[in-house]
């Protein structure tokens, strides 16, 4: 079966008066930009990732971010942006536009990185499928897959119900293992 490679994208910035920002967005949407950000108060600054700097002092003007398929058409869309701005500008100078392909990052993945195993205790260690790091011979290792139904087990609730359940325990005879998986998948 044939794989589809990922679609590439291209960041789109426009630098607008703030009550042009409006007739900006529709335009980007028209052009194929399911998705418009409008940053107000700020300017293009392309060293920043988004591409966007905040100014400190009040502005007039809007940064609108958006995103094109790096396609055929992407320079034929950028023509009729570099058009639209040339027709504004002759009315107020300093619209800009700027364009960067956007960096290839699995989105779908990448807050993965930024889970680290929770350890509840000197007893309970919970996490996640793709932590692979070695499990401490004094604990219990409960593998969860974060998500609606358990998250990520750091809310206070859960938390608090984990601290517990292992503070009645830690008396008990068996080891860490024993004790959960004898209570695993009923209820309790």
């Amino acid at each position: 079966m044939h794989q589809q490679c990922p679609m590439q994208w291209g960041d789109i910035y426009i630098r607008v008066p703030e009550r042009m920002s409006e007739a900006a967005s529709e335009y980007l949407h028209d052009l194929g930009s399911t998705a418009v950000v409008f940053h107000e108060q700020a300017t293009i600054s392309p060293q920043h990732d988004p591409c966007v700097e905040t100014l400190s002092q009040p502005s007039e003007w809007t940064v609108l971010q958006g995103a094109l398929p790096l396609d055929a058409m992407l320079s034929t869309h950028v023509a009729a942006l570099q058009q639209w701005i040339s027709t504004w500008a002759q009315e107020v100078p300093g619209v800009q536009l700027y364009c960067r392909p956007l960096p290839d990052v699995d989105y779908l993945t990448q807050w993965q990185q930024f889970f680290q195993p929770l350890y509840i205790g000197e007893r309970l260690m919970i996490r996640p499928p793709w932590d692979t790091s070695p499990i401490p011979p004094h604990m219990a290792c409960l593998t969860l897959n974060p998500g609606p139904a358990f998250g990520t087990g750091t809310h206070p609730s859960t938390h608090l119900c984990l601290t517990r359940r292992v503070w009645f325990r830690h008396s008990e005879s068996g080891s860490p293992a024993t004790w959960m998986a004898a209570r695993r998948g009923r209820g309790s």
